[in-house]
């Protein structure tokens, strides 16, 4: 996927995420216009939104969370909210969990190019490390920033 001018994350991703909320009780429209798209954007396919904005809406589903663990009942659940997703179907698709992996850290700039995830191979358990994009370290921001 061609890198964009900033970092940008795909409005499916934040699709998965606001309905997530919401079912837990957030409002959606309010959720929504942190993304700062209006209706009609929001239903068209390959829509990306700058990643300071997904992130200003990460904050705010996880700041009134309260109890801090909302990224972790979010991975719990995504299988429910994903389905049908390009990535995800790839993944549910592959013969092993290492294949999966792989296919992950391939294909993973559909929902996001803010960091590019890699199997590390220097260990013997699977492990992915996330690694700036190229764009970011040209401007100077370290490994430490990610």
């Amino acid at each position: 996927m061609p890198r964009r001018a900033e970092p940008s994350v795909s409005i499916d991703l934040a699709r998965i995420l606001i309905r997530y909320a919401a079912d837990h009780g957030w409002p959606a429209e309010a959720l929504w216009r942190l993304c700062g798209l209006d209706p009609l954007q929001r239903q068209v396919g390959g829509v990306r939104i700058p990643a300071q904005r997904f992130d200003a809406l990460w904050r705010a589903v996880d700041g009134n969370a309260g109890d801090g663990l909302f990224g972790l009942g979010l991975g719990r659940a995504v299988k429910d909210y994903a389905g049908g997703h390009l990535l995800y179907a790839v993944l549910l698709n592959s013969p092993t969990v290492g294949a999966a992996l792989a296919k992950f850290c391939r294909y993973h700039s559909i929902l996001s190019d803010v960091v590019q995830p890699r199997l590390d191979p220097s260990i013997s358990t699977p492990a992915i490390r996330l690694e700036p994009p190229l764009q970011q370290m040209h401007l100077g921001l370290s490994q430490e920033a990610f």
